[in-house]
Parts: structure tokens; C-alpha cells; sequence
């Protein structure tokens, strides 16, 4: 209840206590609304932790061996994760509901088994640290970096896009005898939530909280995939 009271007597108290914890919401909600898209479209994909390693480790890795600019690391992170969500949405978006979900989390036990525990340059499991992290501006980046996201998720759920994954998901087959080109629409989908789930991780490497040992966790804990599963899941039933 003090949360609550504190957040409407005192919010720049509220603010300077609670920051990480606000940045993490931002951050989240990122993430929810990568998977939301994929769900918009028809399709149960958990795909996303995976997307977010690759974000994660190329935007750090980056920083750490190259000394490049956040944006051109944040740009590396996304555009290798769309490319391997065009890799991988390939095969996997032949399936449907429950064997494309199994299938999309046989690719994340992949990434982290075949990959992250075994590679030096990853950690081996141990994590990387961003010592580069900047605690006061990563804030402001993680919020604008939410506007823009939700505003390019609500432009593409109105506009033709948007119009023929609601066709998808409610009737492939009436979709497909509408001359909608199925398969597609199915892969933007996959694709554009790749890239949105990379930025999110991308993004939180600024934060000094996720830069430790603890980021890598989060890519691939299981409790965060479910997180963000029921957030969009009743984001999308309170938007009916």
C-alpha cells in the first residue's frame, strides 16, 4: 500500500527509489510486445528469450572486443536476430499452436546448450559484465525506446499488416482463399518479433542492474517467457 501512496503523494521520491524497478517494466513490456505480435498473427511462439541472447550478446560482446557505439551495437543485435528469426521461421512456421511452441523452445534449449554454456567467449553460462553501463541515461532510453515500440505495434496491428494476421488468425484457410499470401504475413511476424525481443535485451544492458551475470539468466529463464506470455496474453483480452 506505502508503494501505491508513495507513487501519487511523492512521484519524484518515487522515482529516485523505484528507477530499476520502472526500467524494468519498460523493458518487459518490450519484450511483451514482441511476443504480442506473434500471437496477433495466430501463432504460439517462445521463441523471444532466444532472440533476446542474441541481442544481448552481440550488443555487449561488441562493446567489450570493438569499443563501438551503443547504436551501432543495438543495431548489430537486431539485425542479426531478424536474420536468425527468417532462419528459423523457415522450418518451425509450418507448424501450429502447441508443436510450434515445443519447436520454438527446442531452438532456445539449442541456443543456450549447444552455444552459450559452451563458448568462452559467452561466459560459459557465467555471464558478462557491461561495465560500460550507464545507470542514469539507459533510464530514459528504456522509456522513449517503449513509446516507440508500442506506437509501431498499435501502427501495425491498424494498418494492412495488421488486417491480414487477424484474417490469419482467425481462418487460415479463408485467409489463403481471400488471396492472402499465408505464409507470408506469418514469417513478417515472426521476424519483426526477433527484432523487438533483441532490442528489449539490447536496451537492458544499459541498466547496471541487468549487466552482470544476471542478464544471460534472464535470457533464458523460463519464468520470464512465461512473464511475458501472460502479458500479452491479457494485454490483448483487456484491449477487446
Amino acid at each position: 500500500m506505502d508503494f501505491f501512496i508513495q507513487l501519487f503523494s511523492d512521484p519524484v521520491a518515487f522515482w529516485n527509489s523505484h528507477t530499476l524497478l520502472i526500467a524494468q517494466i519498460g523493458i518487459n513490456s518490450i519484450l511483451a510486445s514482441s511476443m504480442f505480435l506473434v500471437l496477433y498473427s495466430g501463432q504460439l511462439s517462445l521463441a523471444a528469450p532466444g532472440f533476446m541472447a542474441i541481442g544481448a550478446y552481440t550488443s555487449v560482446l561488441m562493446d567489450q572486443y570493438w569499443h563501438t557505439p551503443l547504436a551501432l551495437n543495438i543495431a548489430a543485435g537486431v539485425f542479426l536476430a531478424g536474420l536468425l528469426g527468417l532462419l528459423v521461421g523457415l522450418p518451425v512456421l509450418r507448424l501450429r499452436g502447441v508443436f510450434l511452441a515445443i519447436a520454438t523452445i527446442g531452438f532456445i534449449e539449442a541456443l543456450r546448450l549447444g552455444v552459450i554454456l559452451n563458448l568462452p567467449i559467452t561466459g560459459e553460462g557465467l555471464g558478462l559484465k557491461n561495465l560500460s553501463a550507464d545507470p542514469l541515461g539507459g533510464i530514459y532510453l528504456v522509456l522513449v525506446s517503449l513509446v516507440v515500440v508500442l506506437f509501431v505495434v498499435w501502427r501495425l496491428t491498424k494498418g494492412r499488416l495488421g488486417a491480414a494476421w487477424a484474417a490469419i488468425r482467425q481462418d487460415e484457410l479463408a485467409a489463403l482463399s481471400q488471396g492472402i499470401d499465408v505464409a507470408r504475413y506469418k514469417m513478417i511476424a515472426f521476424v519483426l518479433s526477433a527484432i523487438l525481443a533483441s532490442k528489449r535485451i539490447s536496451i537492458s544492458s544499459l541498466i547496471p542492474a541487468m549487466r552482470s551475470t544476471a542478464l544471460p539468466a534472464r535470457c533464458r529463464s523460463s519464468h520470464l517467457r512465461c512473464w511475458a506470455a501472460a502479458a500479452m496474453c491479457l494485454g490483448r483480452w483487456s484491449a477487446r
